[in-house]
């Protein structure tokens, strides 16, 4: 808390004015912000500024005129008389700020300040805003200030030590310049101050609320320093370099405590920049070592797409960051807080259809001065801030003590529809609430008035939001009732799960935490840990009672009583087991061939709940609870409950279930039983098909089978077959003997001793398989012809068709394997190319079922021409494709032109004609010949025709 003195020294100060000086803003493109209400609303403004602009309210909040730096508007928003052409400009950083004149209401001071690019320097220009009908006038305008005519960007202006007096602070590369402002008028006489050379003066200026520091940032990679104030002299002194990680720093802005300080980065967006890395630190700087300073730095906000901004403080106490080319602001709702509670927000204020630049108004920091109003249970400042509490909590809230004359303090209560005053206790005027409920909720606010040394009334208004919050709900429950079946069933000794009654003491409330303590620990301050494997203490056997405290997770309030527990002496019944067959992996995929068993099995405990009461009477569904666990602790805590549907869960063999018989809360049996899965038989099949050659044709009846094997080599199962989905009666054995061709499905059964739910309702465990039966046979040679002696012997064509079931393929004049062709067709074939000579098909079932060909075929081919040369091709004229057993005479008989006969040829006797006649060389020509071949079968084929006897 700030000592009694230190308030009297500022309240010396504080002249006539008050936060709602500041309740104006104008900035950015015809954007603005009302503070008269909260949260702020959005306004239109006149001008559009690219960074700097200033406002002034009056004492009351009412505005006054605004400016750009180079214009004035009045209240009403047009420019006001003599308001144009003043000397700042609105691209620099700080472009103006307002200064009242003391002790004249109707005087103010506009100090303008140029950009980084001019040499206007600092001028001010007095406003006396009684004319013009209140809406003021400018009666002198653009005096300079000589020292500062090389000050550019940067102005502020705090309080000074002596009543009724400010100064206006300005800065140029290596010193700054106060200026007194006091009833007399601006002193242009200015205390010079030295500070580092600043190469870039862009940036803002500004002092603490408190006037005792001052910071300036620096749009040169980091040259930002704090430096200490003395508001008597006005000499600016020990200057700090402040760590902003090498980055450009730009805006700057004070806590109302001026004890944390918040420092933006990033480039301009002027000029068509695109957006970049912005940020913005967190210092505390309450102590003053800048070592310490700077450790304390704390980034509370980065974004890859943005421009610099301007940091300001308000009324409401909070901290205002400019969003370059947006329409809201960034909002830092609580900048006395640490970095990670300072709740920032990044689209924290609307501004309308209006958007922000660079800039925002700077201010008399003084009008932020703060008076503490602390939570005494806490200590904790509640200025501003928004206090939580739950109901029948009391509150006591206290003022820090301030000296004067005629000090008043006044307490208002503001539910949202109505404000009343409530009483303070004196004598420091405590604001105490006893016995919160609900209705209490609402804002508090102390209104302190006094008249200070410098005879100025001076009010001051402190505000803080009450939230109270309800309790939770807690349920009274029936006694816990725990069967002790552990190792020592009778001791009274057992284990709870204290978990499973958070929901039903809490009436299932949501966010909450419900803890548990020993009845003794009255103070709370000890809870149960293993709240699901709670055991009672042996000093407690059969029943003990605990506290129980449900607390709301989201506003801490909470609720206590008790739960009683009670233990049951409880044996551990042994029930009936259950057996399932293993679940099949294949149930659900389409065309599946073949069982696959998984290994585990879905049990219907609800079927077993039934059988549980059928052998013990006492049960019944209607008032007994049936859980059960995997484990006997899980049952112990009840937790891990195998729940519903039960088709959720698969079991493995030979898994114990324990199951806990519950009647309310009172536990009436535990008992255990395991389950077992039955492994299904899967009898053999087959996953590529079995071919069946039949005879071709096909007998009838068929009686010619192939053996299917489906044995699972074991004695006690039984089979059943289907072909095509039909059951085959009275085939029952492992092998079947198949006989045509089809689908054939065999499921093979098996009855488990020890189940006895399968002895008694005769159900068996099965599995089933697939065999696919091809029907295929040797090919029948239904025809085949040929085409020979075509223009040239390569033409020359063999075709034949057949008919059967097979997979044929075809082969000339060769049977091994490696010969066959597979043909387009499958039940004919065309074979070109054919030599002439004897010429035989061979056709083979691909499916095994045997070869067949057909008789040979003698392919003959008669020469188109002869070119007796001695080269050994076609020296002589003869028939192509006889010499061969199928014929038994070739007679030839050769004429010339004139039909003289030159040589008659046996050519089975003979090798043909070679071009003579009488031992005499022929010339080249035509020569006819007249041809008979007899084959073996008597056949006779007749050809007469012609060739070219060749002479080169």
């Amino acid at each position: 808390m700030k000592s009694i003195l230190s308030f009297l020294l500022l309240f010396i100060t504080l002249n006539v004015f008050s936060q709602k000086e500041a309740n104006f803003w104008y900035f950015g493109e015809n954007a603005g912000l009302d503070f008269t209400n909260s949260p702020p609303t959005a306004i239109r403004g006149s001008f559009s500024t690219d960074e700097g602009s200033a406002t002034i309210s009056n004492s009351e909040g009412e505005l006054q005129f605004y400016t750009d730096g180079q214009i004035i508007y009045n209240k009403s928003g047009t420019v006001m008389a003599n308001g144009l052409g003043l000397l700042g400009n609105s691209s620099s950083s700080q472009s103006a700020i307002i200064v009242p004149k003391p002790l004249d209401e109707n005087i103010y001071y506009v100090f303008t300040v140029t950009d980084g690019n001019n040499n206007d320097g600092v001028n001010y220009s007095t406003i006396d805003i009684s004319l013009n009908g209140g809406l003021g006038t400018v009666i002198s305008k653009n005096i300079s200030l000589p020292d500062a005519i090389n000050s550019k960007e940067k102005i502020t202006a705090v309080k000074g030590a002596e009543c009724n007096t400010f100064w206006v602070v300005t800065s140029d590369s290596s010193n700054f310049y106060s200026y007194l402002v006091d009833k007399d008028g601006v002193n242009v006489t200015s205390v010079t101050s030295s500070h580092s050379l600043v190469t870039n003066l862009r940036g803002y200026l500004k002092f603490s609320p408190d006037g005792k520091t001052l910071v300036s940032a620096s749009q040169g990679g980091g040259d930002t320093f704090l430096y200490s104030f003395d508001s008597s002299t006005g000499l600016i002194s020990e200057e700090k370099r402040m760590n902003v990680q090498g980055l450009d720093a730009y805006g700057v802005g004070f806590s109302r405590s001026s004890e944390k300080l918040y420092i933006s980065t990033g480039v301009h967006s002027q000029g068509g920049n695109f957006p970049s890395d912005a940020r913005i630190f967190q210092y505390n700087i309450s102590n003053t070592a800048i070592a310490i300073i700077n450790a304390s730095r704390k980034e509370i906000y980065r974004t890859s797409t943005g421009y610099r901004g301007a940091l300001q403080l308000a009324s409401d106490g909070k901290i205002y960051y400019a969003r370059s080319r947006q329409g809201f602001l960034g909002v830092i709702n609580f900048p006395e807080k640490d970095a990670l509670e300072i709740n920032f927000v990044e689209e924290g204020v609307s501004l309308g259809a209006n958007i922000s630049t660079e800039g925002l108004p700077p201010f008399i920091q003084s009008f932020f001065l703060d008076i503490g109003i602390k939570d005494d249970d806490t200590a904790e400042t509640l200025n501003f801030e928004d206090l939580e509490t739950c109901i029948g909590d009391n509150k006591t809230v206290t003022p820090e003590t301030v000296i004067g004359d005629s000090v008043t303090y006044k307490w208002t209560f503001d539910n949202g529809t109505t404000k009343i005053e409530i009483p303070s206790l004196a004598p420091e005027h405590k604001l105490e609430l006893k016995n919160l409920q609900t209705t209490d909720s609402g804002t508090y606010n102390l209104v302190i008035k006094l008249e200070d040394e410098c005879s100025n009334t001076i009010e001051y208004n402190a505000t803080f939001n009450l939230k109270v919050n309800t309790l939770p709900k807690i349920v009274t429950v029936p006694v816990y009732n725990q069967c002790d079946f552990d190792s020592i069933s009778t001791d009274g000794i057992t284990t709870f799960n204290l978990e499973s009654k958070e929901a039903e003491l809490a009436d299932n409330g949501a966010d909450v935490t419900v803890t548990f303590f020993e009845p003794g620990d009255t103070t709370y301050s000890t809870p149960i840990t293993n709240k699901i494997g709670y055991r009672n203490p042996a000093t407690a056997p059969f029943n003990h009672t605990l506290l129980v405290k449900i607390t709301n997770d989201i506003t801490g309030c909470f609720t206590t009583g008790t739960i009683n527990l009670e233990i049951t002496a409880t044996s551990l019944a042994n029930y009936d087991d259950m057996y399932e067959s293993e679940l099949d992996e294949n149930q659900d995929t389409p065309n599946a061939r073949n069982s696959i068993g998984s290994g585990n099995s879905f049990f219907d405990f609800d079927a077993k709940i039934d059988k549980i009461i059928a052998k013990n009477s006492s049960f019944n569904k209607t008032e007994f609870q049936f859980s059960f666990y995997l484990n006997k602790l899980d049952a112990e805590k009840e937790i891990n409950e195998i729940e519903t549907p039960y088709d959720s869960n698969k079991y493995t063999d030979n898994t114990t279930v324990f199951v806990r018989i519950s009647k309310g809360n009172t536990c009436a049996g535990v008992g255990q039983f395991n389950l077992y899965v039955n492994k299904r038989p899967i009898p053999k099949g087959n996953l590529t098909p079995i071919i069946l050659c039949v005879n071709n044709p096909i007998d009838t009846p068929q009686l010619i089978a192939t053996d299917l094997n489906a044995t699972t080599n074991n004695s006690i199962d039984t089979y059943t077959w289907y072909l095509n989905g039909s059951l085959l009666v009275g085939e029952t054995s492992a092998i079947l003997k198949a006989k045509k061709e089809g689908e054939y499905k065999v499921e093979a059964s098996r009855k488990y001793e020890n189940d006895t739910s399968t002895l008694l309702d005769n159900s068996f465990t099965t599995g089933y398989n697939t065999f696919t039966v091809l029907e295929s046979n040797i090919a029948l040679i239904d025809s085949f012809s040929f085409i020979d002696d075509q223009d040239n012997p390569i033409d020359n064509t063999f075709t034949v068709t057949i008919s059967g079931k097979g997979d044929y393929e075809y082969s000339l004049n060769d049977n091994s394997l490696a010969s066959f062709k597979k043909g387009t067709e499958n039940l004919s074939y065309t074979f070109t190319d054919v030599p002439p000579g004897l010429n035989k098909i061979y056709i083979r079932d691909r499916n095994e079922c045997g070869i067949i060909n057909t008789q040979e075929v003698s392919f003959v081919f008669f020469q188109r021409h002869i070119s007796p040369n001695g080269d050994g091709v076609f020296d002589k004229w003869k028939i192509l494709g006889v010499e061969n057993s199928f014929y038994r005479e070739v007679k030839l008989q050769i004429f010339d032109r004139y039909g003289k006969i030159l040589k008659s040829v046996d050519q089975k006797i003979n090798d043909g004609w070679d071009g003579t006649f009488n031992g005499k060389i022929l010339p080249t020509n035509d020569y006819w010949y007249n041809a008979i071949l007899i084959d073996i079968t008597g056949g006779i084929r007749k050809k007469t025709g012609h060739f070219s006897l060749l002479r080169k």
